[in-house]
C-alpha cells in the first residue's frame, strides 16, 4: 500500500472519506496459461505498430533525402535516429504488463470495498467497488482479453487486500467433477417425461446440489505448487465454514510416508479425528509399480482414492481402438476394468494400502481462460472428486432418510464411520489390484443402505489404530509387508499386533467420555480374506478376540505366516476383526498382508518356480548374474517380476525384445510402460531411485531392442512392472526382457547413503576403487565440477504470531462439547511465524544462483515445520525470486552487488523456532557453459598429487595421462585418483565455498556416478617484484653449478612454490 490519505468530496459538509491506494500488476494475477497468451498478443500487437511507425519514418527518411538541401539537417538526424531506435525496440522487448491501481475504501454501511483499475487507465469511475467474496459473493473479471475472473477478501484487521485469481485450470476441473451445477437447459417441445436427467444436464458434476467452497492452496509465487501454509489454512477455513467434505487433489512424495511424520499430516489428523472433517485425496500418479504411493495419500486419516477405468470410458474419453475381430485374437482376450496405469499403487513402506477406487478421467469444465468450454484430464487428481461427489450424495441420502424416519435430525457424519462404510460395501473391479484399487470400487448405494442399517452401532465412529510392533523406522507399521529375500529364508514367522481404540475428548475427560471407554466391549472374530478369492492357507491368527478400550494395558494379537507356501510373486490378503454377533458390519478394522517372493529366488524354504523351468517367468541368462524374463502383455493388466539382486550388485541393464512368432503375430506398433522400483524404503523417495519409461515396440520389429538402465541395491527385491497401453493398441503383445547386473564395487553399500567423493583443500586428489566382481567391465572416467556452494548463516531473526484470522488451529470438536453453554469458547492455538534475514555479496556478474534451505528441502508433509518460504532481493528492495519447501525454483542470475535472502518458518510452538534461528542456507551457483571445470583422472598416484605440473615441467619423468575408455576383467581392481581443477577458478569466490560436480566410473552411463566436492583452498598470494628478482638470480646461479647441486636446489624450489 501507498501511505493513507483522506480524500474529501468536493461538497462542502460531504465528510472525508479514508481510502487505501495501491497497485498491481496485471500479470502477477494471471495463471499461466493466460500469461503466455496475453504476453503473446501484446507481443504481436506491439510488432504491428512497431511496424507501422517504423514504415513511417522510414517514409519520412526517404522524403528527407529527396528534399535534400530543402530539410533541416537536425530534422533528418532525428528522422535516421528514430529509425535506429525503432528497428532496436524489439531487441530490447521486455513487457511487465500493465499496472492497475487498486483503492479500498468503506461504504456508508461499514462494510470495505475494493476498487481495481481493470483496463488500467486511470479511471475508476465505471469499476464497480467489490466486497469480499463471502459477504456478497461478488466476481470480477480481468481486463486485456485475459478472461480471468477474480474475487477479493481482506485479512489482518483489513490491513491486506487478497485478490484471488486461478493458478491454473486443475481446481475448476476438480470441482467440476465433484459439484458442477449449470442452469438447466429448456427443454425441447417434445421432451417426454421419461428424459434422463443427465441427458439434461451434460455437464453436470456428480453432485451438482453441493455447496463448494474453493481455497486456493497452489502458491503463484512457487509455480503453484501447494504449502505447508496454504494447506493448514485450507483446513483451518474448512472447519470455520463447517464443511462435510474436503478434497484435496494434491500431493508430493516424501521422506517419511505414513502416520506420526510431519506437522502438515499431523494436522490432517487432527483436522479428521478432532475436528470432523471427512478428506478425500488423490494417490499420487507414480505408477504401475508397488511402493509408489505419495502424500498426503500414505497416511492414513484422510480417504485415499486410486484411479479406475472401465471400457466404456477406454472407448468414448480415449477413441481406444478396437480389436482387431479375426482368426488370430484369442478368444480370452478382451479389455477389461481396471486400474489407469498411472495411478500409484500401495503397499506403502509400512504396509498400508489406498482405501477405494473411483473413475480416474472426465471431460468437465475448465475456466474461461483457457478458450474453451469442458477439459480433458486423467488422474488420481480426477478419481478423487469423483469419490468426493459421490460421498456428498451419499451423506445427503442419508441425512433425508434419517429425518424421514423421525429421527432427529442428523447433519453430521462422522469420518470414521463414513469412510468404514465406502470401504465395506465397495465392489470388486474386473482386473483386481488391491494396491491401486484398496477395497474396490466405491458404491453409492450400498453405502447408504449401510449407514442407515449400522448408524449409531457401538464402535461405529470409532477410528481404531493398529501397529504392527516391530516394523518400519518408528518401530510400528500399519501393515505387514515382506519383501527383501533375506526374511523369507527362516520359514514361519510371526508378528505383534497392537488394537487401540482412538477415542477424542476434551482437555477435562465429561462423564459421556468416561461412559463411552468403559462401555466399550466388542466380541471379535478373525478371518483372512484374499482379493482373489484364493486359499489364505499361509496366514494363520487367532479365532477371537474381546476388545475394550484398552487405556490400562493395550492389547495385542499375533499373526503367522508361513512363506514357504507360496509361490513365486506377490501375494495379498487381510486379516479382518468383525464383530462375531454382526458380521454384517463387515470388517471394524483390518490388517493388509503384502508377501513378495521374488521370482529368482532358490532357497528351499519357498517353493518358488524354477529356474531351469523352460516355462518360468524369469529363467537363467547367459551369464550366471543375467535373467531372461518372457512376457504377454494384455491391455490393463500390469506384468510384475520381482528379482533378488545378488550382493554387490550398483545397477542393471535391461534389454527389451518383441517376439517374432509367425503362429501368433503381434498387431503393432505397441506402446509398453517399464517401470522399476529398486526397493521399498521406510526414508527414500522412491521417485529418487525409480527408473520409468514409455516404449514403442514397433510391428514385426526384432531387430531393434530397447535398453534401459535401472538402479539396484544388492540384498534387496527389485519390481520390473511391465505394462502395455491400451490407449495406442489394445493387441496383446509378446516380448522378452533380459536382465544384466553389474557393479563397480565403489560405492557403499546404502543406495542412498551419502555417496561423496572429496577433494580436500591441502591434498589436491581424492581416492576411489572401482572393481568387476560380477562381469568384465568397462571404465570411461570422467569428473567434472559444475557449481559453487556457499553457506549463509541468518543476520536477524524475528518471530512474531501468525495471521488472527488464518493462523489459529480451532479446538477440537471435544473441547467446544464440553464448554457450557455460558461459558466463553474454548481458544484455539496460534501459529506462530519466524522471518531469517540472510545477506550475501557476489562480486561476479551474470551469476546464475539458487538458494536451497537444504536441511528442510524435498519436505512437505512430513517436514517437522508448517512451512517455509523464502524471497530474494536486491538492494533496492526488488523481488527476483521466490522458493518454498519441495522442488528448487528457477536459477536468477545477478549482477556485482549486495542481496538479501528473507526466509519464513512457521509453527505452533515459538520454541521451535527460536531454536531455528541459525538454520543455515545455502546458495548454489552454477558454472555456466565455458566455466565448467574438468578434474583430471589418474591411475598414478604421483601423477594426482601434483596436478599444477605438466609432463613438459618435469620432463615426462613421471606418466601425466589421464585415464581413457578402458576394461577390467572380472575380480580385478583398479585404484582411481581425481585430482583437483587445473583451469581457472571463478574470481568472484569466496573463503568457505566449495565446488559441486559429478564423478563418473563410465561417463557414458550415469548410474556409476556419485557426488565430487572440492574444498577450495584460500587464494593464492601476488607474487612480488622481489620475489621475481630472486627467481633471475636463482636461474643465473643454477647454471654456474653442478647439475646434482641444481637438481637439488631446484627441487627445493619447486616444493616451495607449491607449498
Amino acid at each position: 500500500w501507498f501511505p493513507d490519505g483522506a480524500f474529501a468530496e468536493a461538497d462542502a459538509g460531504t465528510p472525508a472519506v479514508t481510502v487505501k491506494l495501491g497497485a498491481v500488476r496485471v500479470f502477477h494475477l494471471l495463471p499461466w496459461v493466460a500469461l503466455s497468451r496475453i504476453k503473446r498478443e501484446r507481443k504481436t500487437k506491439f510488432e504491428s505498430l512497431q511496424h507501422v511507425a517504423t514504415c513511417k519514418v522510414q517514409d519520412q527518411i526517404k522524403a528527407n533525402d529527396d528534399a535534400k538541401k530543402a530539410v533541416p539537417k537536425v530534422q533528418a538526424a532525428e528522422s535516421k535516429t528514430t529509425l535506429e531506435q525503432l528497428t532496436g525496440s524489439m531487441d530490447d522487448y521486455d513487457d511487465a504488463g500493465p499496472l492497475m491501481d487498486v483503492v479500498v475504501l468503506e461504504d456508508a454501511s461499514g462494510q470495505l470495498r475494493a476498487v481495481l483499475d481493470l483496463d488500467a487507465s486511470g479511471d475508476l469511475t465505471k469499476q464497480v467497488p467489490m466486497a469480499p467474496f463471502a459477504v456478497e459473493r461478488q466476481m470480477g473479471t480481468l481486463g486485456f482479453g485475459s478472461a480471468v475472473t477474480f474475487c477479493v477478501q481482506f485479512y489482518d484487521d483489513n490491513q491486506l487486500l487478497s485478490i484471488v485469481t486461478d493458478g491454473s485450470s486443475h481446481g475448476t476441473h476438480v470441482a467440476g467433477i465433484a459439484a458442477a451445477n449449470f442452469a438447466e437447459p429448456k427443454e425441447p417441445e417434445n421432451a417426454t417425461a421419461t428424459a434422463s436427467n443427465d441427458s439434461m444436464h451434460p455437464k453436470n458434476g456428480v453432485a451438482p446440489g453441493a455447496q463448494v467452497l474453493a481455497i486456493k492452496i497452489g502458491d503463484g509465487r512457487v509455480d503453484t505448487m501447494e504449502t505447508g501454509t496454504g494447506l493448514i489454512r485450507a483446513l483451518i477455513a474448512a472447519k470455520k465454514y463447517d464443511c462435510h467434505l474436503i478434497n484435496l487433489s494434491f500431493g508430493e512424495s516424501s521422506w517419511q510416508p505414513g502416520d506420526g511424520h510431519g506437522r502438515v499430516s499431523q494436522v490432517f489428523a487432527d483436522a479428521v479425528y478432532k475436528w470432523g472433517l471427512t478428506v478425500f485425496t488423490s494417490a499420487s500418479n507414480d505408477g504401475p509399480a508397488l511402493s509408489t504411493t505419495g502424500s498426503p495419500g500414505s497416511i492414513t486419516p484422510p480417504i485415499t482414492v486410486g484411479a479406475y477405468i472401465s471400457p466404456p470410458m477406454m472407448k468414448e474419453q480415449y477413441s481406444m481402438l478396437p480389436l482387431d475381430d479375426d482368426e488370430t485374437t484369442s478368444e480370452d482376450v478382451s479389455v477389461q476394468a481396471t486400474s489407469f496405469v498411472f495411478t500409484s499403487r500401495g503397499p506403502s513402506p509400512d504396509g498400508a494400502l489406498p482405501d477405494i477406487c473411483a473413475p480416474g478421467s472426465a471431460m468437465a469444465p475448465v475456466p474461461r481462460y483457457t478458450l474453451q468450454g469442458k477439459g480433458q484430464k486423467a488422474g488420481t487428481s480426477m478419481a478423487s472428486p469423483n469419490a468426493c461427489g459421490t460421498a456428498a450424495c451419499i451423506l445427503s441420502a442419508v441425512f433425508q432418510q434419517l429425518e424421514k424416519d423421525g429421527e432427529t435430525p442428523v447433519t453430521h457424519l462422522s469420518p470414521n464411520e463414513l469412510k468404514r462404510a465406502l470401504m465395506n460395501t465397495a465392489r470388486p473391479v474386473d482386473v483386481r489390484d488391491p494396491f491401486g484399487q484398496g477395497a474396490g470400487l466405491i458404491s453409492a448405494v450400498d453405502a447408504v443402505d449401510y449407514i442407515l442399517e449400522h448408524h449409531d452401532k457401538q464402535a461405529q465412529d470409532t477410528n481404531f489404530e493398529v501397529a504392527v510392533l516391530g516394523r518400519g523406522n518408528s518401530n510400528t507399521a500399519r501393515g505387514i509387508y515382506i519383501r527383501n529375500a533375506a526374511e523369507l529364508q527362516y520359514g514361519p514367522m510371526k508378528f505383534d499386533v497392537r488394537v487401540s481404540p482412538q477415542f477424542e475428548h476434551a482437555m477435562e475427560r465429561t462423564v459421556a467420555e468416561v461412559d463411552e471407554l468403559v462401555n466399550l466391549e466388542l466380541d471379535l472374530e478373525f478371518k483372512t480374506l484374499s482379493y482373489t478369492g484364493e486359499d489364505v492357507n499361509w496366514i494363520s491368527c487367532p479365532d477371537h478376540m474381546t476388545l475394550v478400550s484398552g487405556r490400562e494395558r493395550s492389547q495385542t494379537f499375533g499373526v503367522r505366516i508361513d512363506p514357504t507356501k507360496l509361490s513365486a510373486g506377490v501375494h495379498f490378503a487381510t486379516v479382518q476383526a468383525i464383530e462375531s454377533k454382526d458380521p454384517s458390519r463387515g470388517a471394524l478394522f483390518s490388517v493388509p498382508v503384502t508377501v513378495i517372493v521374488p521370482h529368482n529366488l532358490g532357497s528351499s524354504n519357498v517353493s518358488s518356480t524354477s529356474s531351469t523351468d523352460p516355462t518360468a517367468l524369469v529363467q537363467p541368462g547367459d551369464n550366471e548374474y543375467d535373467l531372461k524374463m518372457p512376457m504377454t502383455l494384455k491391455p490393463g493388466i500390469p506384468e510384475r517380476r520381482f528379482i533378488d539382486v545378488p550382493q554387490g550388485v550398483e545397477y542393471a541393464v535391461l534389454k527389451i525384445n518383441k517376439v517374432k512368432n509367425p503362429d501368433k503375430p503381434n498387431k503393432g506398433p505397441h506402446r509398453i510402460m517399464v517401470h522399476s522400483v529398486p526397493f521399498a524404503s521406510t526414508d527414500v523417495h522412491h521417485n529418487m531411485v525409480q527408473t520409468k519409461r514409455y516404449l514403442l515396440v514397433k510391428e514385426d520389429d526384432t531387430s531393434t531392442g530397447h535398453e534401459l538402465r535401472l538402479q539396484a541395491r544388492g540384498g534387496s527385491t527389485m519390481e520390473i512392472c511391465t505394462q502395455l497401453a491400451w490407449l495406442s493398441n489394445p493387441e496383446p503383445v509378446d516380448i522378452d526382457a533380459t536382465l544384466e547386473f553389474h557393479s563397480y564395487n565403489f560405492k557403499p553399500a546404502p543406495m542412498f547413503a551419502t555417496h561423496t567423493l572429496r577433494i580436500g583443500a591441502s591434498t589436491e586428489f581424492a581416492r576411489t576403487e572401482v572393481g568387476a566382481p560380477l562381469r568384465t567391465e568397462t571404465i570411461n572416467p570422467k569428473a567434472t565440477l559444475k557449481s559453487v556452494h556457499r553457506t549463509l548463516r541468518p543476520k536477524s531473526c524475528t518471530i512474531s504470531t501468525g495471521s488472527q484470522d488464518r493462523d489459529i488451529l480451532p479446538p477440537s470438536d471435544a473441547d467446544i462439547r464440553a464448554t457450557p453453554a455460558d461459558a466463553s469458547p474454548p481458544t484455539g492455538t496460534q501459529i506462530y511465524q519466524s522471518h531469517l534475514e540472510y545477506e550475501f555479496e557476489l562480486d561476479g556478474n551474470d551469476v546464475p544462483v539458487t538458494p536451497r534451505l537444504a536441511s528442510l528441502f524435498l519436505q512437505l508433509y512430513d517436514s517437522p515445520l508448517d512451512s517455509q518460504l523464502w524471497v530474494l532481493k536486491d538492494c533496492n528492495g526488488q523481488i527476483l525470486q521466490y522458493g518454498g519447501a519441495m522442488h528448487d525454483s528457477s536459477s536468477v542470475s545477478l549482477k556485482k552487488g549486495k542481496y538479501t535472502l528473507t526466509v519464513l518458518l512457521r509453527h505452533p510452538e515459538r520454541a521451535v523456532l527460536d531454536a531455528l534461528k541459525d538454520i543455515p542456507m545455502r546458495l548454489m551457483m552454477d558454472l555456466k557453459g565455458s566455466g565448467v571445470l574438468d578434474c583430471g583422472v589418474y591411475t598414478e598416484f604421483d601423477a594426482a598429487c601434483t596436478p599444477a605440473i605438466t609432463s613438459k615441467e618435469d620432463r615426462g619423468m613421471i606418466p601425466r595421462k589421464t585415464v581413457g575408455k578402458r576394461t577390467i576383467k572380472r575380480g580385478n581392481y583398479k585404484a582411481l585418483y581425481v585430482s583437483r581443477p587445473t583451469g581457472k577458478l571463478p574470481s568472484w569466490i569466496q573463503p568457505g565455498d566449495i565446488m559441486t560436480g559429478t564423478f563418473l566410473v563410465d561417463k557414458d552411463n550415469t548410474m556409476t556416478g556419485m557426488s565430487l566436492i572440492y574444498e577450495l583452498p584460500p587464494k593464492p598470494n601476488a607474487t612480488s617484484k622481489d620475489d621475481s628478482k630472486k627467481k633471475s638470480k636463482d636461474k643465473k646461479r643454477y647454471n654456474g653449478k653442478s647439475d646434482i647441486r641444481c637438481q637439488i636446489e631446484i627441487f627445493e624450489n619447486v616444493a616451495f612454490q607449491q607449498a
